[in-house]
């Protein structure tokens, strides 16, 4: 029996599949709407292509944003 494993590893799916990351996200969006330049820096594999991929997904974002 193969056991699987918890999280996913590769790519974005849903929020649903985002977890616990409000505070950043929110300071994320502040420096954002302040037209602030952002850098996420943190180890390998702890989240922050999806925590990008997470705050443009939201409706309020993207109703304000498009695809270049």
């Amino acid at each position: 029996m193969k056991q699987q494993k918890p999280f996913l590893i590769e790519g974005y799916l849903a929020p649903e599949y985002f977890c616990d990351r409000i505070q950043e996200t929110a300071v994320l969006d502040e420096h954002i709407q302040n037209q602030r330049n952002v850098a996420l820096i943190a180890k390998r594999r702890l989240g922050k292509s999806g925590m990008i991929h997470n705050y443009f997904y939201q409706p309020s974002v993207k109703e304000h944003t498009y695809d270049c």
